[in-house]
């Protein structure tokens, strides 16, 4: 058995495929598998979200619910009896798809859902049937600017159908304010790696007052400009129970289940 339960799939897998993400051959690799202390400060939250569904039982069937294009699957079909891959970019899912056969994870199937709405999702997937579902470093991308947080809070009760009667929700977000925020800075400029703009008085108002408020107004799908987990932690009262909260530094891993068994329908995925 690996000491580790976050298993990188090999980097080769991804630099075959041949696709461009900032100057890398992939996403994962750009992220999570360059190696180094840096591949290893972001590839904690994988560990930290498998190690909590460890601590809480978690077995049988599972989601990875924004998979983009795969680094965590090898891990999951290794944990659990089936796996779930959904993403809503079809490049994500086409990439998933070749590692998926590349690695031969026999527990593992796809779900593209562009164009579905959350009936047809939950359809396809199965109401009521999942033990867990992993949402990692997902929700900040989900919602929109003028219900920044209420958005993402109707986003995890949608995902909450999905869940068994005591099923959890995996969530991992990035720590985007405070000191992780002028380290994550610091770095990101260091490796020459993209960074949202910020003005020296927005930076200073996030590091030392927590507040990144003022930014939501520039927040994209794209990226987690204005993003604070802070206040995503006060709209989670309304609807969900954190069962574990886990700061890693440059991340916030939670263990959510909903306060009540289900939830209304609501618009199309968005994200």
């Amino acid at each position: 058995m690996p000491t580790s339960l976050f298993i990188p799939p090999p980097r080769q897998v991804y630099d075959r495929l041949g696709r461009d993400h900032f100057g890398a051959t992939s996403y994962a690799t750009y992220n999570y598998l360059g190696g180094g202390v840096i591949g290893k400060v972001k590839t904690q939250h994988f560990e930290t979200a498998l190690g909590l569904a460890r601590t809480m039982g978690v077995r049988g069937d599972v989601v990875d619910f924004g998979c983009a294009d795969g680094v965590l699957l090898a891990s999951l079909d290794n944990l659990y009896d089936s796996v779930v891959a959904v993403d809503i970019r079809p490049d994500f899912i086409e990439i998933c798809a070749q590692v998926v056969a590349d690695l031969a994870l026999s527990r593992t199937t796809t779900l593209c859902t562009e164009g579905l709405d959350w009936d047809q999702t939950v359809e396809r997937i199965g109401a009521g049937s999942k033990s867990a579902v992993f949402l990692l470093e997902t929700l900040e991308h989900i919602g929109t600017r003028d219900e920044f947080y209420e958005s993402k809070i109707a986003f995890l009760q949608q995902v909450a159908r999905l869940l068994a009667a005591d099923g959890v929700i995996i969530v991992s977000v990035p720590n985007m304010v405070g000191l992780s925020l002028l380290a994550q800075r610091m770095v990101l400029a260091a490796t020459r790696k993209y960074r949202e703009p910020l003005s020296m008085g927005e930076l200073a108002r996030g590091v030392v007052l927590r507040d990144v408020s003022t930014l939501e107004a520039r927040w994209s799908n794209d990226d987690h400009l204005g993003f604070n987990h802070r206040a995503l932690e006060v709209a989670l009262q309304t609807s969900f129970d954190v069962v574990h909260r886990r700061n890693i530094g440059v991340n916030v891993v939670y263990a959510l289940r909903p306060q009540v068994a289900t939830a209304p329908k609501g618009p199309a995925l968005q994200g």
